[in-house]
């Protein structure tokens, strides 16, 4: 379980809420008309559906899951280096690609490739959907499965509940997420498991530039053994940075740290970095 606590995912980016513009008023009290009293809730509250012109440039007025017809590829690099007896690093590089459907469903695959150690397929490929259930100025919720195969050795499948929730601290460019890999559940080739804790604040600092901090608070493991883990055991730390170009454009930074504290100078450190394309 010490690997799956620092390579764990968190999802999400990082909002603030944003003061609704006055609707102007005509004399019998209506909506007064003319093209600069139009309808801007898209532009400022981040209440979706959003067209494909319209995609909020900062990350904290993004609905949770991608709008109708809107295609995104994610590829990145990923650097890992685990002390846990003998130093290990690896080295790799993937590849990701989400799509939305109907505005409030969003599916998705990935795969990657090692270059170091050896260089090779990873044998991973992961299968995703989310469907956006509530969305509000405050509060996102996009309940998800995620499904990752492993084919090295024996082929193992698992399944991943998420119940990603992101909030808005009224009056402030800050939000809370959690609920990302909430409940991992191995179908295959043995049955286990588990309940994930975590926990993630973010700060919009302008409206291209966004950072996040997460950490696992309690990794609890149900089946087929009860025992739990948590900052005791092992200290988890992510650290991440977000830079959008444009609406359809992002480039993004996160390092991550694990401690050990079971065994004198276990840890696991790693760095990511990634784009994202949409269309």
């Amino acid at each position: 379980m010490h690997l799956m606590m620092l390579v764990m995912p968190f999802g999400g980016g990082l909002a603030s809420l944003v003061e609704p513009v006055a609707v102007a008023q005509d004399k019998k009290g209506g909506p007064a008309k003319g093209k600069n009293n139009k309808n801007k809730k898209n532009e400022n509250d981040g209440v979706g559906p959003f067209k494909k012109g319209e995609y909020p440039m900062a990350e904290r007025q993004r609905p949770l899951v991608l709008p109708r017809n809107m295609g995104e590829v994610t590829p990145s690099g990923d650097f890992n280096r685990f002390k846990l007896g003998d130093n290990f690093d690896s080295f790799g590089i993937g590849v990701g690609f989400d799509y939305g459907l109907a505005n409030v469903v969003e599916v998705g695959l990935s795969t990657g490739v090692l270059l170091a150690p050896d260089v090779a397929w990873n044998k991973n490929f992961t299968l995703r959907g989310h469907y956006l259930a509530y969305d509000s100025k405050l509060l996102d919720v996009a309940p998800g499965l995620v499904i990752p195969l492993n084919f090295e050795g024996d082929t193992s499948i698992a399944l991943q509940i998420d119940v990603s929730t992101r909030y808005l601290i009224p009056d402030t460019k800050v939000f809370l997420r959690f609920g990302d890999g909430a409940i991992p559940l191995g179908v295959s080739p043995d049955f286990t498991l588990g309940l994930n804790v975590n926990a993630g604040v973010g700060y919009q600092f302008t409206k291209q530039f966004v950072g996040t901090f997460d950490t696992q608070l309690l990794a609890i493991q149900l089946a087929p053994d009860v025992n739990a883990q948590g900052p005791w055991d092992v200290v988890t730390l992510l650290f991440g940075g977000q830079y959008t170009f444009t609406r359809n454009a992002d480039a993004g930074l996160q390092l991550r740290y694990a401690n050990f504290w079971d065994v004198d100078e276990e840890y696991g450190l790693g760095i990511s970095g990634y784009g994202r394309f949409r269309f």
